[in-house]
């Protein structure tokens, strides 16, 4: 869907699903947005001020939902896209925390996140297809800038587990699939070292790691031990 609404020129608006439902409909109606796709938000059609929005949910059949793709010609495919494939459009709109207010709604563009991810690129000097896990939210700038986008950069691999973040099945999945790369919050790895206890063995092809936000400073020693990773 990501990379769908894109070429499209659609603008996207991820929501974290962990908000309550009247922040939910907070930055449905301040977006002034057209569409939820996959959010399960049945109140919507009793509320006046969302009249606005129609919902798809996801649990129907996929099979379905490309059926009705199929229904429309491809010019008409061809010419949506030539009419809003702007560099400077609007591809995303996220949302700040509103830890001291409403949520802002950031307003970004084609060409600043391809700009900014493809400098990730470069300033992480990233190998041709590099293999990344990515235990953070997709909803979040930091997962979709510095991971989904600099992956296609380079033919690289995104590696994500269907479930929430947990340190045991994190470290098995890296380890499975050969991971080079994680990108998480200081949080997540301190309960990868402490809680999953990684032994270096297990992970040979390791050699990068960003972790972002407040950290104590025992983690970057640590976390270069524990996978033998020179690029933190």
């Amino acid at each position: 869907l990501m990379l769908a609404l894109a070429k499209m020129g659609v603008v996207k608006i991820p929501v974290n699903m962990g908000l309550g439902e009247d922040e939910k409909f907070y930055v449905l109606k301040q977006s002034e947005a057209n569409w939820a796709i996959g959010i399960k938000l049945p109140a919507v059609e009793k509320r006046e001020d969302l009249k606005q929005v129609r919902l798809i949910n996801t649990n129907d059949s996929w099979d379905d939902i490309f059926k009705a793709g199929e229904s429309i010609p491809d010019e008409t495919i061809e010419a949506i896209e030539e009419q809003y494939r702007d560099p400077k459009g609007v591809c995303d709109i996220m949302y700040t925390s509103g830890s001291t207010s409403f949520p802002k709604g950031v307003m970004l563009t084609h060409d600043m996140l391809l700009r900014s991810s493809y400098a990730t690129c470069r300033t992480r000097l990233m190998e041709e297809g590099r293999r990344l896990f990515i235990p953070i939210p997709f909803y979040h700038i930091f997962a979709y800038n510095e991971g989904i986008l600099p992956m296609m950069y380079v033919g690289g691999t995104i590696i994500i587990s269907e479930h929430k973040f947990e340190p045991l099945e994190t470290l098995e999945l890296m380890k499975k699939y050969e991971a080079n790369d994680i990108i998480c919050v200081s949080f997540v790895m301190i309960q990868i070292l402490s809680e999953g206890k990684p032994k270096l063995e297990d992970f040979p092809h390791m050699h990068a790691a960003y972790w972002a936000s407040t950290c104590p400073e025992w983690v970057w020693d640590a976390g270069r031990k524990a996978f033998g990773i020179t690029d933190v």
